[in-house]
């Protein structure tokens, strides 16, 4: 998990720093410092951190996905 983590966490700052600066920016820019502690954090409850590090990956991934432009339609008519 901390792999993936690490692998996200660059592409998904980078669509926070691009987004509209307002409280959704914000909340973008302090999930991806968070996850990277959470990352980084190798003491703990390993159950909970097991949770945390879940978590952050699945949004980290999210804020990636929707960091990517949208694939071109394809030609021709649509039926």
């Amino acid at each position: 998990m901390r792999g993936y983590i690490q692998a996200l966490a660059d592409p998904a700052d980078a669509y926070a720093h691009r987004l509209a600066d307002n409280r959704a920016k914000d909340i973008a820019l302090s999930t991806v410092v968070h996850a990277r502690a959470v990352a980084a954090d190798r003491g703990g409850d390993p159950v909970a951190s097991l949770r945390l590090l879940g978590k952050s990956a699945e949004i980290l991934s999210r804020y990636t996905a929707a960091a990517r432009p949208l694939p071109a339609p394809p030609s021709g008519r649509c039926p």
